[in-house]
């Protein structure tokens, strides 16, 4: 899709930014997560992690642009996009006890959404909300997130 997109909306002219989109759309399947995840801490009183994890993501972006942009160009900063967006969303949580399950709902969350038909998902979903020490909705805002996410690729 990245290809029609590009010449529709830029023409013939941009057609290198494809690649460049290509990158970008998965980093924002990353940062739709952040998004649910910040729900998350706040519902949990955990807000002040996420100042942590934005810290963490503005700074690898900026140490990974500086390092990637030189070599490869706008390539190179989708990629530090990429990678800052992976490593604040996903792993930074790792880094402190309080924030460790939210690990487990990310990895369970994408792997429901990869590996299971929507019948299931729907019964899943119903009984993980009731499991989660979080309230239902969150677990519903991020099936919804996934959703959207794995749609726009």
């Amino acid at each position: 899709l990245a290809k029609p997109i590009i010449l529709l909306i830029y023409g013939n002219g941009f057609i290198e930014a494809v690649n460049i989109l290509v990158i970008l759309i998965w980093s924002r399947i990353f940062a739709l997560i952040g998004s649910t995840r910040a729900i998350w801490l706040t519902v949990e009183n955990l807000g002040k992690f996420q100042v942590i994890f934005v810290g963490i993501g503005a700074l690898l972006n900026v140490a990974f642009n500086l390092i990637l942009i030189p070599r490869f160009g706008a390539i190179g900063s989708a990629y530090a996009t990429l990678i800052a967006e992976v490593v604040s969303t996903f792993l930074a949580v790792l880094l402190f006890k309080e924030t460790r399950p939210l690990f487990k709902l990310i990895i369970d969350l994408l792997s429901f959404y990869i590996f299971s038909n929507n019948s299931f998902q729907r019964q899943y979903a119903s009984a993980y909300s009731s499991r989660c020490p979080t309230s239902g909705s969150i677990t519903a805002n991020l099936s919804n997130v996934a959703n959207a996410s794995l749609l726009s690729l």
